[in-house]
């Protein structure tokens, strides 16, 4: 098990949006470095894939992908593809790599020359000895990326209207009005 991440907005401010149900920041499998990964624990039946957004553009994405489920037989293969604001994509990492099973250890090191990049969708399969394929949840550890800074969050002003200010009601519900 993990910490569950709240999506989306737990890594908004720093300009990721994990767009995926069921992650968790989990120890396993094994991390390319340090103690932690995001992974998927307990996702038996995982419907990929892992979707990673950035709130601004961004020209260079880093990760080491691994997985989080394996059967002992199973030959486990990974992709990617890279799209910018519009949904267009830019880069097709479709070429299937290699990946240990249990470990993040498959670099992905993906540049372009502007910062465009706004999601990476992530595709992990295993494969059977009979030939059989089937996703799997993949795991990443270490990402980085550079690029364009995150927009800057504030907090929306509220300005009460109505009930006036000071006002003393014994009711069992209130209608408040306003502006944001």
């Amino acid at each position: 098990s993990g910490t569950v991440v709240t999506r989306p907005k737990r890594y908004a401010q720093f300009g990721l949006v994990i767009e995926s149900d069921g992650a968790a920041i989990a120890t396993t499998p094994v991390p390319h470095s340090g103690t932690r990964v995001l992974s998927f624990p307990g996702a038996e039946f995982f419907t990929g894939p892992l979707v990673l957004s950035f709130t601004s553009g961004q020209s260079h994405v880093s990760f080491y992908v691994g997985a989080t489920v394996a059967g002992p037989n199973n030959t486990l293969t990974s992709r990617l593809r890279v799209l910018d604001q519009s949904g267009q994509q830019i880069a097709a990492l479709g070429t299937r790599r290699p990946v240990t099973p249990n470990r993040c250890s498959t670099l992905y090191d993906i540049r372009v020359p502007n910062p465009v990049i706004r999601r990476i969708e992530i595709f992990l399969e295993a494969t059977d000895l009979g030939g059989s394929s089937f996703e799997v949840a993949p795991a990443i550890d270490d990402l980085s990326f550079e690029g364009e800074p995150p927009p800057t969050f504030s907090a929306p002003i509220v300005q009460i209207t109505a009930p006036t200010n000071q006002l003393q009601v014994d009711t069992p519900s209130l209608t408040v009005q306003g502006t944001v």
